[in-house]
């Protein structure tokens, strides 16, 4: 999958539980706010379908430091 500014996702299986127009959507929904809410934003999205056949679902999202990312001290 990618989105704007270089940012990649992988995610397991589990997540073909969304339509592509969904992932799509979910990471419109979440795109300003950081690679964690992108993958927050499909985990529960994922989580919504209430599927209980559902397989487990990992997501890692990566993005370029300075894009979206949370700096502490």
């Amino acid at each position: 999958m990618h989105y704007p500014q270089s940012a990649r996702a992988v995610a397991s299986d589990g997540l073909l539980t969304l339509s592509e127009p969904e992932i799509a959507g979910a990471v419109r929904h979440s795109g300003g706010s950081g690679a964690a809410a992108v993958a927050q934003t499909l985990l529960r999205a994922v989580q919504a379908h209430r599927d209980p056949e559902q397989d487990n679902c990992t997501v890692v999202v990566a993005a370029p430091y300075g894009i979206g990312a949370e700096v502490t001290d």
